[in-house]
């Protein structure tokens, strides 16, 4: 009888000739095994060869020294397990790679069990905290349970880790973009033109940008902490403060939430401020808060008045006035033109202002005229025009 040389010839899985052994395909965990001794190899490839954890069998990865190790964990970064004997090319070669990967690596989450050949010694405490061992199993021990039992507890505990840094980084992802998007929200807001103020359910501001100072004269330190009823004259308080109310009990004005909103507004020297305003809100855990976008509208009331008083005297001048767009045509008269040519506003919408010519001129004229209108915007002169009913 021919003898054996080592355990792994004793004891190696049986391939019959011809068979093709494959890798299990699909997600797997990887093991890595650093031990020096081929029995040991042997011993931990025969117990773990069928084992599956969360679904997911065992990938095999073995080193026989540290720094065959240290190569194995550059090629493969997401090795989920590491069974490491301590005394390989050197008393601390084991322990050494611990620090190479807990320090340089910055791995945290990969599970480190030592395996100790020394039967009745275990790892000091310190050596525990200082290398962040995650277990320990003296090679004499080795049976295939109490090496399932290790490796279970270890891979659940990487992959629980594993999903705690996933879900850590996710959250400060997220709080980034939070971060982000209020900064721009920020930016937003302290630039605009417009006052942009924020008030509680009780109608508190805690929100004042660079606008509402412009606006209303109160700093943010004035302003903050108060109530938003000191920003409109003394008649609008009582109905502001109801309307506030029936916002907070969810009955919303449509013609106020959402939509822009006049009012007077009152500044800090007691002067009354045109004001146009469009409210929102939104709800919180803690209660509902508002929002009020506040625009000054005293150079647009200013603006009014001025096209109403051009409209006046545009409808009540004593001489006809005739509006015409690029192409000539007729938009729009004005009475006296009714008065003096006899044709009506809908005779002349739309017409050339021709169908007033008369024949008195030639075509050189109107080439002038045309061409002062276009070089200078304006011509002055004489025309025979012919009205409606003929008449020159």
């Amino acid at each position: 009888m021919q003898v054996q040389e080592n355990f792994s010839d004793l004891f190696a899985p049986e391939v019959a000739p011809g068979d093709v052994v494959t890798p299990v395909p699909g997600p797997v965990w990887k093991v890595l095994l650093v031990d020096d001794e081929p029995d040991i190899h042997s011993v931990l490839h025969l117990a773990l060869q069928d084992v599956v954890v969360e679904g997911m069998p065992l990938q095999l990865f073995d080193a026989q020294s540290a720094n065959q190790a240290r190569q194995i964990l550059r090629d493969h970064p997401n090795i989920a397990l590491i069974l490491l004997d301590v005394v390989m090319e050197t008393e601390q070669a084991g322990l050494d790679l611990v620090r190479y990967i807990r320090r340089e690596m910055r791995d945290r989450i990969v599970q480190i069990v030592l395996l100790t050949g020394q039967p009745g010694y275990a790892p000091q405490r310190k050596v525990v905290a200082d290398f962040e061992i995650d277990g320990y199993r003296l090679k004499s021990e080795l049976t295939a349970d109490k090496i399932f039992v290790s490796v279970y507890a270890a891979l659940r505990t990487h992959k629980a880790l594993r999903d705690l840094v996933a879900k850590r980084l996710e959250l400060e992802t997220m709080a980034q973009i939070l971060r982000e998007r209020e900064e721009r929200l920020r930016s937003v807001v302290e630039t605009a033109p417009d006052a942009i103020i924020l008030a509680d359910e009780a109608g508190i501001i805690f929100g004042w940008n660079d606008g509402a100072r412009n606006l209303f004269g109160y700093t943010r330190e004035e302003s903050i902490g108060r109530s938003f009823t000191m920003l409109v004259t003394a008649p609008l308080r009582t109905p502001a403060l109801a309307e506030l109310y029936n916002i907070r009990a969810g009955k919303v004005s449509d013609a106020l939430q959402g939509h822009a909103v006049e009012a007077a507004g009152l500044h800090k020297n007691g002067s009354e401020i045109p004001i146009e305003l469009v409210l929102g809100s939104w709800q919180t855990a803690i209660g509902r808060h508002f929002s009020a976008v506040v625009r000054d509208i005293s150079e647009r009331r200013r603006n009014e008045a001025n096209l109403r008083l051009a409209a006046s005297v545009y409808a009540n001048s004593y001489e006809g006035i005739i509006v015409t767009d690029a192409k000539r045509a007729i938009v729009d008269v004005n009475p006296a033109f009714t008065r003096i040519t006899g044709y009506s506003r809908e005779d002349a919408i739309g017409k050339s202002p021709n169908l007033l010519s008369s024949g008195h001129h030639d075509s050189d004229f109107y080439a002038k005229l045309h061409k002062s209108l276009g070089e200078q915007d304006f011509w002055q002169g004489e025309i025979i025009n012919r009205r409606k009913g003929g008449e020159f």
